[in-house]
């Protein structure tokens, strides 16, 4: 965030290992209204957005036409007055920067700047078109009756939002208030794109491990859709927002559910006879007349564990299995589309996603990247005991091949000096480098290259001894972008001092245009932007939670960057540098990772990570 104010950072421990990942998680706001009377500011963002006109308000603020000065794109802006609250959009914020990890999906609106204005709050993003709500009330009814999406449509529609809760359930977050106003299209060429917006009420539901079930609870979210358990008073998970997804569907396809417009005297009351509603209407009357796939949903979203892993591509299939009995049908053939020139349109792109707890997933939440599907094995695992064939988002393999194990041969399409640089593992860096491994190799996927995998884990020390193996300064890597600017998009401000050091360019373009000092704007990276001006990092910066904190995932496996070990040369009586390593200046730091102690928390790593690759195994 800007003007050095930063949210609360919180330690999220992943798989039962020693990975830490530092993100900023506020808690959401008081649902009391913010709307305070003031009026916005004319511009935000150092005068690049200018404020046009007011398009509504909400529990959080105001939300407001804006238009970006550089490109004259729409752009919609948040404001929340920051007197005396907890801040609900900082927890959007936080919600939406996860989201963009390790690159941004469809499906969840871009985030373009946020900072303090005035007395508000601000987030500026990606604008977007209609709500389903909208969408469906555009309709208008026939013969009286009450709009209704025909099943095209309304299969259509429940394929996007399958897999917008699959990635957001991806990244340990459940949304707790599915409904159609919190559906939105987009503009243009993505006037077909399905949008998951307002994660006021989201929450983690997996840290470390699945939360606990918990009862007697009030209501979260809105009682039309909200599931049976939700209004029992149950902890939610990953089944309540998928059984609330079935409600919405029947909502489209009925016009109305029958536990909609009932009198009741209080709230209380009224969410009473909605639950009592919702259980005694059997599935058979409530699914009457429509493809038997959205009664097999209900059945299957209302049968899952609290824990249980929902089967989404199942689920998806199910949806699909009609969309193919209807006929062949475009991705943008919704009913309130008909007849309208579209022009092009960005085709919807097709996700692999890993959920928190399936097996053997440690490379973080929601990983898809080829380079990151390696990492959860170790540099030394990798190295040793893996063959590369275990499937990512990308069609990347990495299965473990253990030698009792016969696994079908499958040619490595990642090499280990990624894994090793991602994990700062200077001595496999120098291993591999010295049997001859590729100092440019790439991912045949997104392009990264080991240089490339340090900047995205802020590993220092291994970034400065690729660049003392003269590896590119200015080479291409994961969405086009150099490892200065994958710094800045990360808020990696000591990776950003290395590099300048080593007269990286600041005026290099992305393929949209922006340069490194616009990249940190645009994601707020508070201290990436304070390394390009050339200003000292503040305490707050160097403090162990602020500096461990990643745009991305950070792993802190193998070597532990801040701790007395690294500080401290080896005794004079033990071997110093290698000789084969030539004595320049160490950009990361004063020692040389040779010259240090070896963490004693590594063995105790290696130790665990071999039996949970075995658990894996056997399983």
């Amino acid at each position: 965030m800007t003007n050095g104010r930063r949210p609360k950072e919180r330690r999220l421990l992943k798989g039962g290992l020693s990975w830490l990942q530092w993100l900023p998680w506020p808690q959401p706001a008081a649902s009391a209204s913010r709307s305070s009377g003031a009026k916005p500011p004319s511009t935000v963002a150092n005068g690049r957005y200018q404020i046009e006109k007011k398009l509504g308000a909400g529990c959080f603020g105001e939300v407001w036409q804006g238009r970006d000065k550089q490109t004259n794109e729409k752009v919609a802006v948040k404001f929340e007055d920051s007197s005396g609250h907890a801040l609900q959009l900082e927890h959007e914020q936080a919600v939406l920067k996860l989201m963009a990890q390790p690159r941004k999906p469809q499906g969840f609106a871009e985030l373009f700047w946020c900072g303090q204005e005035q007395r508000f709050m601000c987030l500026v993003m990606e604008m977007l078109g209609k709500s389903l709500e909208d969408r469906l009330q555009g309709l208008g009814g026939q013969g009286g009756g009450p709009p209704r999406f025909n099943p095209q449509t309304a299969v259509l529609v429940a394929d996007q939002v399958l897999r917008r809760i699959e990635y957001l359930h991806s990244k340990g977050i459940v949304h707790r208030d599915i409904k159609p106003e919190n559906f939105m299209f987009g503009i243009k060429s993505r006037v077909h794109h399905l949008y998951l917006i307002d994660f006021g009420l989201s929450k983690k539901y997996f840290d470390q491990k699945h939360v606990a079930l918990r009862t007697q609870l009030s209501l979260t979210g809105t009682a039309r859709y909200a599931s049976i358990n939700a209004h029992k008073g149950v902890e939610q998970s990953r089944r309540d927002d998928l059984e609330a997804i079935g409600h919405m569907l029947m909502y489209f396809l009925r016009g109305s559910l029958p536990w909609s417009g009932l009198d009741a005297k209080t709230q209380e009351e009224k969410y009473r006879k909605i639950r009592e509603k919702k259980e005694s209407t059997p599935l058979d009357e409530l699914c009457a007349g429509f493809p038997p796939a959205f009664k097999i949903y209900l059945q299957t979203a209302r049968s899952l564990e609290f824990k249980e892993r929902p089967d989404y591509v199942a689920l998806r299939k199910l949806f699909a299995d009609v969309r193919a009995e209807i006929g062949p049908q475009e991705d943008h053939g919704f009913q309130f589309l008909e007849g309208r020139e579209l022009g092009t349109l960005e085709p919807l792109e097709q996700m692999e996603l890993r959920q928190p707890d399936d097996q053997v997933s440690g490379a973080g939440l929601g990983q898809e990247t080829g380079m990151c599907s390696a990492l959860f094995a170790g540099p030394d695992l990798l190295r040793a005991r893996l063959d590369l064939s275990w499937r990512d988002r990308g069609g990347c393999r990495l299965v473990m091949d253990f030698s009792e194990l016969e696994v079908p041969p499958c040619p490595p399409a990642i090499s280990p000096l990624l894994a090793a640089a991602y994990f700062g593992n200077v001595e496999d860096l120098m291993d591999g480098l010295r049997d001859g491994e590729d100092l440019e190799a790439q991912d045949p996927k997104d392009g990264c290259r080991p240089l490339h995998a340090a900047v995205l884990a802020e590993q220092v020390e291994a970034a400065s001894y690729l660049l003392r193996q003269r590896a590119e300064l200015e080479s291409i890597g994961p969405d086009g972008l150099t490892p200065l600017l994958l710094a800045c998009r990360s808020d990696a401000g000591r990776m950003v001092r290395l590099l300048l050091t080593c007269s990286a360019d600041a005026a290099a373009l992305d393929a949209s245009g922006c340069n490194a000092a616009d990249i940190c704007a645009k994601h707020c990276s508070y201290r990436a932007q304070r390394a390009l001006a050339g200003e000292p990092e503040t305490p707050e910066m160097t403090d162990e939670a602020t500096s461990r904190h990643r745009y991305g995932c950070v792993c802190l496996a193998a070597w532990d960057q801040e701790g007395p070990a690294r500080s401290q040369p080896r005794g004079p009586g033990e071997p110093q540098e290698p000789p084969q390593e030539p004595q320049e200046p160490w950009f990361g730091s004063a020692v040389h990772p040779a010259q240090a102690e070896r963490d004693p928390q590594y063995e105790a790593w290696d130790e665990e990570l071999e039996r949970q690759v075995q658990v894996a195994h056997a399983v």
